[in-house]
């Protein structure tokens, strides 16, 4: 064949050695680019010429900018020529510690460098084969203060009119201090846009790692993407169908079957975002459990290791319990938090409050609310601008103007204190209560004793009697009645009135609904203002069903003998 004395003499000259056949080799080598130029002008549309001088090949494009260039310490040709007439440049070339510089618009974008670099000219362009170790950089403006991107594999492959760069065998590529590895790589030549699969793992300077079956990294924009991504950050581990983060993974976006991990606890959700600069994760709809329970929230946010920040629309299940706030902040894991809207249950207890601090006690929580709470079980209710729910000790405190109910009766007081099922409760300050059969008991004490009350400090009832009375009014130091108001007793400078004026005083008095009766002992002051009757006694005994009163040893002004028979009251 023709081509073989001139190829020997083509791969001397390019090595750098003189050549032993033909003395008009530079001119052979003109006359070859130009016929490469004409024979791939119309199916390679980037190269216009390719020219060799010294160890250099190099192509431009049609506007005389270049468009590659190789260089290396020994350049050998092989394979035919290009040319109908087997005349002209060689179709393959094999460079021996060979650098290439890949241009867009004549600037020169990427250099990559390998012990072999293989050169093709093929029908659709120049290809570029690396063996044996490439290493590649580029340093675009793109870059900014990042720095260059370098990129190493062992083999690679750069389609240079379509300006993409394929390596494989295990690919690292780093900028700045972030390192990344994978299985492959495909890229643009300027390798701004850089995709990777297989294995992928990548590490940044605050020691915060990613690993991904695929990722893109976009560098011109400081974005990845990865798909099955797992990230590890100081102790919690991430993990999500697909990642949208800046390239060192510092601030991202996890969505699809998004979980995480720390010794906190663990939580799920579709979507997750996270900055650790900021320190911080939040995810939508999010469950999130704890060794002690566990929380779902419309919107959670925790810092790096999974300690509770805030969250929307909370829900808290905990040993039984469950809490409810429309937002939480002030967490310290699950057992203390501030709320907005608290509503918690357990078994029969209901507390609810427009603000509220939780916090528990081993199994048991403390409730502290203010604005308005309202405490509820199945022996009663309280409520009041500020209350103290504690399930730990079993107590309740209350202030600033509460309602108590409880069996049938209604309390009201400046403070309470009470058990959690109101069996022994004491009001405070300007006392009212209503019984259940619409008795009215005031005073400015007034204590719960199992079913009893006592009433102390200006103690007064307003009994609701069947007789002719109506409305009996009992005062004394000290009354004591039961929640259904079926009797009553007074004591300590009693003062027993009605409706019609009648009044009568003595230490001690006591009203029994069910025998229709009312007893006043311990020497009586009897006062009838209608009858003009004062009298004194020992006893008095009123008879409200029959109306029917005696006094014992009755002696004062007025007809005594009115007693009997009369409406004394």
């Amino acid at each position: 064949m023709k081509p073989a004395p001139f190829l020997a003499s083509t791969a001397l000259f390019l090595g750098g050695c003189a050549p032993k056949t033909s003395p008009d080799s530079a001119k052979i080598v003109a006359q070859a680019a130009k016929q490469e130029a004409k024979t791939e002008r119309d199916e390679f549309s980037g190269l216009k010429s390719a020219t060799l001088n010294g160890g250099e090949l190099s192509g431009g494009d049609a506007q005389g900018r270049p468009l590659w260039k190789l260089s290396a310490k020994t350049i050998r040709a092989s394979g035919g020529v290009l040319g109908k007439d087997d005349s002209g440049a060689p179709k393959t070339a094999t460079l021996i510690d060979a650098r290439a510089t890949l241009f867009r618009a004549g600037v020169a974008e990427s250099t990559l460098q390998a012990p072999q670099i293989v050169l093709f000219y093929l029908k659709d362009g120049v290809r570029l084969q690396f063996a044996k170790g490439m290493k590649g950089t580029t340093q675009g403006a793109w870059t900014g203060a990042r720095g260059p991107v370098q990129i190493a594999a062992p083999r690679a492959d750069v389609d240079v009119k379509n300006r993409l760069i394929s390596a494989s065998g295990g690919v690292k590529m780093s900028q700045g201090t972030l390192k990344i590895s994978a299985q492959t790589l495909r890229a643009q030549t300027s390798l701004q846009n850089v995709q990777l699969s297989g294995k992928v793992r990548a590490q940044n300077a605050q020691n915060g790692r990613i690993e991904a079956k695929t990722a893109n990294y976009d560098w011109n924009k400081n974005r990845v993407t990865a798909q099955t991504v797992s990230a590890l950050q100081g102790g919690t581990r991430l993990s999500g169908d697909v990642l949208s983060a800046d390239t060192d993974a510092t601030a991202g976006t996890l969505t699809g079957r998004v979980g995480a991990q720390s010794a906190q606890g663990q939580a799920s959700a579709p979507r997750l975002d996270f900055n650790w600069k900021r320190d911080q994760i939040s995810a939508r709809d999010a469950t999130f459990i704890a060794p002690n329970g566990t929380v779902r929230a419309a919107n959670l946010v925790t810092d790096s290791k999974l300690r509770l920040a805030s969250a929307q629309n909370l829900v808290a299940e905990q040993d039984g319990a469950v809490l409810r706030a429309a937002s939480a902040s002030g967490f310290d894991g699950l057992s203390r938090l501030n709320a907005q809207n608290l509503d918690f249950r357990r078994a029969d207890l209901h507390f609810s409050a427009p603000r509220a601090n939780a916090r528990k006690i081993g199994s048991k929580w403390v409730l502290t609310a203010q604005g308005g709470a309202r405490g509820q079980s199945l022996q009663g209710q309280v409520n009041a601008p500020r209350v103290t729910w504690d399930e730990s000790t079993n107590r309740v405190a209350a202030s600033g103007g509460v309602t108590l109910e409880k069996d049938g009766a209604i309390l009201r007081g400046q403070t309470l204190q009470s058990d959690t099922r109101f069996q022994n409760a004491t009001l405070t300050g300007q006392v009212r209560g209503q019984m259940k059969d619409g008795s009215i008991l005031t005073a400015q004490t007034l204590e719960k004793r199992g079913e009893k009350f006592l009433a102390r400090n200006g103690a007064t009832a307003q009994l609701k009697t069947r007789g002719a009375l109506g409305a009996l009014t009992l005062r004394g130091a000290q009354i004591e009645a039961p929640a259904d108001g079926s009797s009553a007793l007074a004591t300590g400078g009693v003062t027993l009135r009605a409706s019609t004026g009648a009044t009568a005083r003595a230490p001690r008095a006591v009203y029994d609904r069910k025998s229709g009766k009312i007893t006043a002992t311990g020497g009586v002051d009897f006062f009838d203002p209608v009858r003009k009757l004062r009298t004194r006694g020992d006893t008095l005994i009123y008879d409200l069903n029959s109306r029917q009163a005696s006094l014992s040893n009755a002696r004062g002004q007025g007809s005594l003998k009115l007693f009997e028979g009369k409406k004394l009251f």
